[in-house]
């Protein structure tokens, strides 16, 4: 279904399982950069049972490597001039478990970071596990 429009294998598997898990999503085409200049940040599909633009990355569980991945992809975007992606990610930790304790460091992971998203799940052994992400006060 995902094979053949330049998706990484990991990608495509995620694919498969996130929409096979019920979701509905529609692919968002990578922007085709103009020579030499570099091309416009996209996410990487819309959901369309929660009406939002997600950006999926794979990552081990742990803080560190989850809040990097964020960090990187937001900064890049925004470098670059644009504030409307990359606000919703879910992150792929395959078959590993979401601890409690990995919970509650992403749920604070916004008032630590000077590149602050909107919304956050983690996709693992666990399913699909929104964390709800605090606010600066």
């Amino acid at each position: 279904m995902f094979e053949g429009i330049g998706l990484e294998p990991h990608e495509v598997l995620f694919l498969q399982a996130f929409v096979a898990a019920g979701n509905s999503i529609e692919l968002i085409p990578k922007a085709d950069p103009l020579v030499g200049t570099p091309a416009r940040p996209t996410d990487d599909f819309w959901w369309k049972d929660m009406g939002l633009s997600i950006e999926v990355k794979r990552a081990n569980n742990r803080y560190k490597s989850i809040k990097f991945r964020i960090r990187d992809a937001v900064r890049r975007a925004q470098s670059q001039g644009y504030y409307d992606v990359k606000r919703n990610f879910i992150i792929n930790i395959e078959c590993k478990e979401l601890t409690e304790k990995l919970r509650g460091q992403l749920s604070r992971m916004n008032l630590y970071s000077e590149y602050p998203i909107e919304r956050l799940w983690v996709w693992g052994r666990n399913g699909l596990i929104e964390i709800v992400l605090e606010e600066k006060s």
